[in-house]
């Protein structure tokens, strides 16, 4: 069987409030299961299932959709579909997992045990071993409850026949001519318009009493299809038509309540059981209160009764009214008008069919007779002759593949809702999944959002309930296909990202998937969720921060592993923009004091690349990995030439992380590399940071012209105290062997650069930036000390020995490097030029002081 998973186009618009009514409840449902012993959670309990509160959601969705002019048929049609298949479920998987067959080896389905055992209690202890026929009663029992009768009941009327009663009394008295026609019957009793007069023509019932038996029969027939042929039989019998009444209800086992105990006797004692409480079978109070009911001769009167829905001349709902009962199929099937009347008509009568099989097959029974005699072959339905053929769940497959086959039901019996049902029925869960998740694949295309939303939701929520319930019924259930399952889920998870829903919401749902799977769909789900993008502007950065670190500690709180999900949404973050970015590890660059000046403007990806650092500073487990990924940002915003976004790194990373390492914190520490990296980019943007400040109090210098020479020596002692500190903070950063790796530290693997990478990065950012420092270093002491500290031009020159000292090797990071780091640029002529230029200012000033000494 296959069916279209494609549905008509539906608005759903304000039906996100589903998800949380659907969410609460299996939420609910899954805290009650970690919390309870094996069995004490009841997810099919009669008034509070979960599946029954999810049917609730559906009808309160339809009658706010009642008051909604925009919502179509379709919409409607949909919901109501998705409502029945709830309510399927809860009561086939209500007895799916309870059912245990009665097994008695010494007697057959048919009961031949006990020779006087009643057709009822046969029937009944065949349903007690035969699953497939009790789920038929179920499903009949569900078509019931779904079915919607297409019209009002018929008014009750007193009188049978009044006009037509009225105008053969009136006739009788004025010698009328009417009676001598054949347009009128002659007669009321309930057969004298089926009498047949002459060649084939019949006499008619006043066309008021027609018109009203018309709108009896068919709420009689409606009754019946609702499974109320009580409510039926009090119609007929409340409008006179006693006769009626009686005659619908013959269909009833024959029952007699102290051969029925006989019988319960007879197989405890077969099997071995205690039957002091049956022993009491002769009590004489018994006897006088027996109960005895039902039809012995109900196989004529089936006989009698599709007779008459075989009758071509009859009411078409009178023909199906007898059909239904009886449980003959093309009767009913002429006044069908959904798919479910078209399989209520058929298994309503795939369930006759076999009772009456059942009842054959007790040939030693007291109360088997063949007064009906046996059916020719030829009137044998297509459902008794496939059923003689095969048993219960093949037959149910040919049902289903008719009613596809079916031209006035071909949209609806493809219907997704439709078929799901089919499938359930047939208890091909696994079919049913892979089917979906497969089209899902082939043809997401097709369906509209609104479309698409609604069955990811059901079939996400069929996977959740199947979970929930399996686990005490193991033996009784087929496993699901883990591989659909996780791909449907994963779809209901891209709608609730795409409404909007809370990381809470989401977060409990990735729980459904494989633990490395749910880590990997979070964080991407998180990476998409917070990005640049979605920020209202530069002032609610703040405020995102926070709301990540919610939807962090929401996967926590739903059980999944917050640090896994870190370091993943972190690597997601830039697997998904590294390749938009330049790769600097091989550029061939040079850096001059613009590049080190400059504030750059980050770009929204950027920006994310910056940011990525956050997820692993909310908890002190991710520690390490912060400062690993943080240093790896920082050295390629370094090669990059945009020491400014690297700075921005650096401004991510905890105070309190280095706090912990060195306090000794019993959680995971960073190692001592990345420890010492960190430092020394820490050491770098102080020392910039207070070059910055030396050249802001710089561009405010005093010209000697325009102040007192007092003022000038005030800002030449407080530029002489600014550039001690500037001379110390450099020369310590120069001095300290900075970003070089010792053979010995052990170098881990990073999150986006590898180890080799991150030595190739750090020479070159040695390079790089060396010469740059001792540049500004340089040139600050010789512009100070050529107009207010003169000291400083010596040390100045004293940077020339440190640069050449052995000991530190500075004066190797300004030569060329070649294609290693990317450095092309013999700067060391340059740095000679400066401190030839250093020392002729000093003679200069020497010079100076002698003449005026």
């Amino acid at each position: 069987m296959d069916g279209d998973l494609s549905i008509a186009s539906q608005d759903l618009e304000g039906s996100s409030d589903l998800f949380t009514a659907f969410f609460k409840p299996l939420q609910q449902a899954s805290l009650a299961s970690r919390n309870a012993k094996d069995g004490d959670v009841d997810y099919l309990d009669s008034e509070t299932g979960i599946v029954l509160q999810w049917a609730s959601a559906i009808s309160r969705h339809l009658e706010d959709l009642a008051g909604d002019e925009t919502a179509s048929l379709e919409d409607r049609a949909s919901y109501t579909q998705e409502a029945n298949t709830w309510l399927l479920l809860q009561s086939l998987y209500l007895h799916r997992t309870q059912f245990v067959p009665s097994y008695e080896p010494s007697t057959s389905a048919a009961g031949r045990a006990f020779k006087y055992a009643p057709p009822l209690s046969v029937i009944q202890h065949a349903i007690a071993q035969d699953g497939s026929l009790s789920e038929l009663s179920i499903v009949r029992d569900w078509l019931h409850t779904i079915a919607y009768p297409s019209l009002q009941p018929a008014e009750v009327r007193r009188g049978y026949l009044p006009y037509t009663k009225n105008q053969v009394k009136q006739a009788l008295r004025t010698n009328a001519d009417s009676l001598a026609d054949d347009k009128l019957v002659r007669e009321l009793d309930p057969d004298a318009p089926n009498r047949t007069i002459s060649q084939g023509k019949r006499r008619a019932i006043d066309s008021e009493d027609a018109n009203y038996e018309r709108a009896l029969l068919r709420s009689l027939f409606e009754y019946v299809r609702v499974g109320e042929l009580d409510q039926a039989l009090d119609m007929a019998r409340q409008s006179d038509c006693s006769w009626r009444a009686a005659s619908l209800s013959g269909g009833k086992l024959f029952e007699d309540s102290l051969l029925s105990k006989a019988a319960r006797l007879d197989k405890a004692e077969r099997n071995g059981e205690p039957v002091e409480d049956l022993m009491d079978l002769q009590s004489m109070q018994e006897v006088e209160t027996s109960l005895i009911q039902g039809n012995l001769r109900r196989k004529l009167w089936k006989k009698s009764c599709r007779a008459i829905a075989n009758s071509t001349h009859l009411d078409l709902y009178e023909r199906a009214l007898y059909g239904s009962v009886s449980g003959d199929e093309s009767s009913v099937l002429a006044v069908a008008q959904s798919w479910e009347d078209h399989l209520w008509a058929r298994i309503n009568a795939l369930i006759e069919v076999q009772i009456d099989a059942i009842l054959e097959k007790a040939e030693d029974n007291y109360f088997q007779t063949s007064a009906a005699g046996q059916r020719d072959a030829q009137e044998l339905t297509s459902t008794e002759k496939q059923l003689a053929k095969n048993p219960i769940p093949q037959t149910l497959q040919t049902i289903f593949n008719n009613l596809l086959a079916e031209q006035k039901l071909h949209a609806e019996a493809r219907s997704p809702f439709h078929v799901a049902q089919s499938w359930i029925i047939l208890n091909r869960i696994s079919d049913l999944l892979n089917s979906f998740a497969s089209k899902l694949e082939q043809s997401n295309d097709e369906l509209d959002e609104p479309q698409l939303a609604q069955l990811l939701r059901f079939f996400s929520h069929l996977v959740l309930f199947y979970r929930l319930i399996a686990p005490t019924s193991v033996e009784l259930l087929p496993a699901l296909p883990e591989d659909a399952c996780a791909s449907i889920i994963e779809g209901y998870i891209d709608v609730l990202q795409a409404h909007e829903k809370s990381p809470s919401l989401i977060a409990f749902y990735c729980t459904a998937l494989e633990v490395a799977h749910s880590v990997d769909v979070y964080s991407r789900y998180l990476h998409q969720r917070f990005t640049t993008s979605s920020l209202d502007g530069p002032s609610d950065e703040h405020s995102d921060r926070l709301r990540r670190h919610e939807a962090l500690h929401a996967a926590a709180s739903n059980g999944l592993d917050m640090a896994s999900i870190a370091k993943r949404v972190t690597e997601v973050t830039v697997e998904d923009i590294s390749t938009e970015l330049p790769d600097f590890s091989a550029a061939k660059a040079s850096f001059g004091l613009d590049a080190l000046v400059s504030s750059s403007q980050a770009s929204e990806k950027e920006v994310d690349l910056i940011r990525s650092v956050e997820w692993l500073t909310f908890d002190a487990s991710t520690y390490p990995e912060a400062l690993v990924h943080a240093n790896a940002l920082i050295r390629y915003f370094l090669s990059a030439g945009s020491p400014s976004l690297a700075s921005r790194v650096l401004a991510q990373i905890p105070a309190a992380l280095l706090t912990a390492s060195n306090d000794g914190a019993s959680g995971p520490l960073p190692s001592p590399s990345q420890v010492n990296e960190y430092l020394d980019h820490t050491s770098f943007f102080d020392a910039l940071r207070l070059h910055l400040q030396f050249a802001e109090v710089w561009s405010r210098r005093p010209a000697a012209d325009q102040v007192p020479k007092s003022e000038r020596m005030r800002f030449g002692q407080g530029l002489q105290k600014l550039t001690d500190e500037l001379w110390n903070t450099f020369v310590e950063l120069l001095t300290s062997e900075w970003l070089v790796l010792d053979s010995n530290d052990e170098v881990e693997d990073e999150l986006f650069l590898n180890a080799d990478r991150r030595r190739l990065e750090l020479k070159r950012i040695r390079c790089a930036y060396l010469p740059e420092l001792v540049f500004r270093l340089h040139t600050a002491l010789v512009l100070s000390g050529e107009e207010f500290v003169p000291s400083n031009i010596d040390k100045a020159l004293e940077l020339s020995t440190i640069v050449a000292d052995e000991r530190y090797k500075i004066y190797l990071e300004f030569l060329d490097n070649g294609n290693e780091t990317g450095v092309q640029e013999n700067r060391l002529p340059t740095y000679l030029t400066m401190v030839k230029d250093a020392n002729l200012l000093r003679l200069k000033h020497d010079g100076h002081n002698k003449q005026q000494s």
